[in-house]
């Protein structure tokens, strides 16, 4: 709040922004709740008239996530679902609690070798067994929650403030989305973009079922490479590193050219990245001290990432090659920033 009261109003074309979702995400105590209401009105009072908001939730809290952009001013667009297959199931094993409570013995059935999770560590990661059991109670093979698949991004724009959209582009650049630049290319012809995008591994079962898969964006969450590029030493430990394949096109679809693209939860700095591989400005912000030096450290050299910005699965095209300037540093009591290009990153004390 500190940090977006300290840009001027109407300033930013676009927010494009993974928050927190209020689910407690691993215990993060940054995930203990959504954004409120005061924060979106600051979000509200800094983008322009007609500016979109992309934000990204979860199916549990999207609700509340919603509700509150509402409130503070925006009118809800519509929803993006972004679905993928590697999620992780969170279910716990009922069979295996009541076989805890009633004292039956389980049998073991397998033993694999399974990573040890250390998501906030330098380490290299490890192997540890774990034993797979069954048991015969009633309630063997029931579990308490479905593995998760997909992510919505909740779609809102700050109401226009003439009586036409095409007004209004004229006037602030925002208001409207770039059909044409986002369209999905395929053999025959180039196809309006959707509300769903996928990941790579649902191309196959796609085309099976329908022919007409194509006419979807594919996108899949990010490699091991991708997460550790730029990285000499240490490791990118945030837990959920968003793909700059797909923060770049959400960056194309709502962002004028050489706009200015807002992302007040920074985290791993995905947005930051996209947007400077895209052509645009961006502001980022960022209360966690190590996420922010691994946003420094990733956006600081965006054009690393240049290989994973897709040419052909949509008409965005790449950029040429930026001149590299040394990324600055100018501090104040409460906030750091740092100036390097059309890069302007803020760190909340």
């Amino acid at each position: 709040m500190e940090a977006l009261s300290k840009l001027a109003d109407n300033s930013i074309d676009s927010v494009v922004t993974d928050p927190p979702y209020g689910i407690s995400y691993l215990n993060n105590t940054w995930d203990i709740q959504v954004p409120t209401i005061e924060f979106w009105k600051e979000v509200y009072r800094v983008l322009k008239p007609g500016g979109h908001v992309l934000s990204f939730s979860s199916a549990r809290t999207y609700h509340r996530m919603t509700i509150n952009i509402e409130l503070a001013g925006f009118e809800i667009r519509d929803q993006i679902m972004w679905m993928y297959g590697q999620g992780m199931p969170k279910s716990q094993n009922v069979g295996k609690k009541v076989d805890e409570i009633q004292g039956n013995v389980r049998r073991v059935v397998e033993v694999k070798k399974v990573y040890k999770l250390q998501l906030h560590t330098d380490s290299k990661r490890t192997k540890v067994p774990y034993e797979v059991t069954t048991g015969d109670s009633e309630w063997e093979g029931w579990g308490t929650g479905l593995k998760p698949a997909h992510e919505p991004i909740c779609v809102a724009r700050k109401p226009i403030s003439k009586k036409t959209v095409a007004e209004n582009v004229l006037q602030f650049g925002t208001g409207a989305m770039n059909i044409e630049g986002s369209k999905i290319q395929s053999e025959d012809q180039d196809r309006h973009p959707s509300n769903v995008i996928f990941d790579a591994t649902s191309v196959q079962a796609l085309s099976i079922q329908n022919p007409l898969g194509e006419k979807f964006f594919f996108v899949s969450k990010p490699g091991i490479k991708e997460k550790l590029i730029g990285f000499e030493e240490g490791r990118n430990s945030h837990p959920t590193v968003k793909p700059v394949a797909l923060m770049a096109y959400l960056c194309k679809l709502v962002t004028p050219a050489n706009g200015v693209i807002l992302d007040p939860f920074m985290g791993s700095g995905s947005t930051g990245v996209s947007a400077l591989c895209s052509g645009f400005k961006f502001v980022g912000m960022e209360l966690g001290e190590d996420y922010y030096q691994i946003s420094r450290t990733r956006i600081s050299q965006f054009e690393l990432f240049m290989e994973f910005i897709p040419t052909k699965t949509s008409s965005m095209k790449k950029v040429g090659k930026t001149k590299k300037k040394k990324l600055s540093t100018q501090g104040s009591t409460n906030m750091v920033g740092g100036i390097w290009g059309g890069l302007k990153l803020v760190k909340v004390a």
